[in-house]
């Protein structure tokens, strides 16, 4: 398409998107999916087992995922697709039985909770920011113990001094935190490039920022791991 100043879409788009003033930034589902694919393989594991419900945001999640996975060479040794029906569950526990080395959980938020027990406790369990969506709960989140995610700083360290100089948003549910926290990162993008900026970089609320032109811009999150119920950033 053709544009004639540096526009800033608040969305991701669909296929490759060439043009030196288009910049697309959102917080897409597919891209934190890779992103935490990359966090994996990163983490030296190479066979996966995936575990996953049947909705549609799911099998988004766990597609993208899947997709990055491969992209980065690494192997789906076992996938399991079922409901959240505690008596269905017991059967995931035979994702233990194969040679995966660790499982990326593909489910909403409220699913997570139920699935998270019943998965093999001696592989290591990746998901992505939506099993961070009920802050400051730890007496809830005790089953999530060590699974791996990628979120905001925003959410994982409020008193960060990078976050802390920005007005809280009081009264407002994790997830439209995030909306909040993505409204303070394109400020700062739209300002750098009505100041004829074109590829710079910060660190954000939402993450580490890139920006180069005719790109979606980069954002890259920092790592976390849930440790006695509560989320924490990662060393």
């Amino acid at each position: 398409p053709l544009v004639m100043v540096p526009t800033l879409a608040l969305n991701q788009p669909e296929g490759e998107v060439r043009t030196n003033n288009l910049y697309f930034f959102g917080l897409s589902v597919e891209a934190e999916a890779a992103m935490v694919a990359r966090q994996a393989y990163d983490d030296g594991f190479k066979k996966l087992a995936v575990a996953s419900t049947p909705t549609a945001f799911a099998r988004r999640t766990r597609e993208a995922f899947v997709q990055a996975w491969r992209a980065l060479g690494g192997t789906v040794i076992a996938t399991a697709e079922m409901r959240a029906d505690p008596g269905a569950l017991p059967a995931l526990r035979e994702l233990g039985s194969t040679n995966a080395e660790f499982i990326f959980l593909a489910a909403s938020f409220e699913e997570t909770r139920v699935l998270r027990p019943y998965l093999p406790s001696q592989l290591p369990v990746y998901t992505t920011s939506q099993v961070n969506l009920r802050a400051g709960e730890p007496q809830h989140d005790l089953d999530l113990e060590g699974v791996r995610f990628l979120d905001m700083l925003w959410l994982l360290a409020p008193n960060d001094p990078r976050v802390s100089i920005y007005p809280a948003a009081t009264g407002l549910s994790s997830e439209m935190s995030r909306f909040y926290a993505l409204g303070i990162d394109s400020y700062r993008i739209a300002t750098a490039l009505a100041e004829g900026q074109s590829t710079f970089a910060f660190e954000g609320v939402t993450g580490r920022i890139d920006v180069t032109p005719g790109r979606v811009v980069e954002r890259a999150p920092w790592r976390a791991t849930f440790r006695n119920g509560l989320p924490v950033l990662a060393q």
